[in-house]
């Protein structure tokens, strides 16, 4: 799956200590940020799957959660939300080739 830039969104950046040479490639994540009753802070970002993985899904795959560093509270949910996809860095260097 891959983020896709909606509506309210604005980029999120890599964490400060992030090294691209030494733990891959980051790039920012759009989301929307906004602030929960309690005054915690919330972010949305919505994901779009591949053709082969809309497959999957509909044959009963299921969806996998990874999250790196401090682990938050998250929950995933179908959005009729849609967008322009993210470009990884190998995306954009295989367009100009």
């Amino acid at each position: 799956m891959r983020p896709i830039h909606f509506e309210g969104a604005q980029i999120i950046g890599k964490p400060k200590n992030w090294d691209d040479a030494k733990d891959g490639q980051c790039i920012g994540l759009p989301a929307m940020v906004g602030v929960l009753p309690n005054g915690m802070k919330s972010f949305t970002s919505v994901w779009k799957p591949s053709d082969e993985e809309r497959i999957a899904i509909s044959l009963g795959a299921n969806i996998a959660l990874s999250s790196f560093g401090v682990q938050t509270p998250v929950t995933l949910s179908a959005a009729d939300i849609d967008g322009p996809i993210v470009p990884f860095a190998d995306d954009i260097s295989s367009e100009t080739a």
